[in-house]
């Protein structure tokens, strides 16, 4: 028994490990696209949190709960976990939009605007109720799919906007401009005639 909840608790960890290891095996500016738009969908997370706490009891009665009883595990916890997941995925997104700059790729720009569509459609689907309600799983479908829709549509659109706005142009270009402006002067050697 207990060595099945070991492994329930363990999944997330390992399911995060892969993904680490997945993005560390990207090209860099692929690592930065995923990094800015997976901070972008952490911080999209947070902010339906935060509105479903304002929705469901509202935020005063919240906070005075985390104030009258800050060891109070039942309220600190999810409090500092939504704190947690703000700074993340603020730092990620930050980072990631710092770094996340180099020539338009076609290719990236397309899967970016694929991905987003494909979120819609599920967004689309689970707010619709096409999901048949007498299925034992309607809820957790329905649910994956507005999650999901949501994660796919804000790091989708996080990429193609990030793509859309790095410097285009052709290499040559490229690689003038960053020689003007790191100073490097190059010996030009006359051609040899063969």
């Amino acid at each position: 028994m207990f060595e099945l909840l070991g492994l329930l608790v363990a999944v997330p960890f390992v399911l995060l490990a892969d993904w680490l290891k997945f993005i560390k095996h990207l090209p860099p500016r692929e690592q930065n696209l995923a990094r800015a738009s997976h901070g972008a969908g952490l911080l999209v997370f947070a902010a339906l949190a935060l509105h479903e706490i304002i929705r469901v009891q509202g935020i005063g009665p919240f906070a005075r709960g985390v104030a009258a009883i800050p060891g109070d595990p039942s309220l600190s916890v999810p409090a500092i976990l939504w704190a947690t997941t703000v700074v993340w995925g603020l730092v990620w997104f930050l980072v990631g939009c710092r770094r996340a700059h180099g020539p338009r790729d076609g290719l990236l720009t397309t899967r970016a605007v694929v991905k987003a569509v494909v979120g819609f459609v599920a967004f689309f689907i689970a707010q619709a109720g096409l999901v048949p309600g007498d299925w034992w799983c309607a809820f957790f479908i329905e649910m994956a799919l507005f999650l999901g829709g949501i994660w796919c549509v804000v790091t989708g659109l996080t990429k193609f906007v990030l793509l859309m706005r790095s410097g285009g142009g052709n290499a040559a270009g490229l690689v003038a401009g960053q020689i003007q402006r790191t100073a490097i002067f190059w010996r030009v050697g006359r051609p040899r005639k063969f």
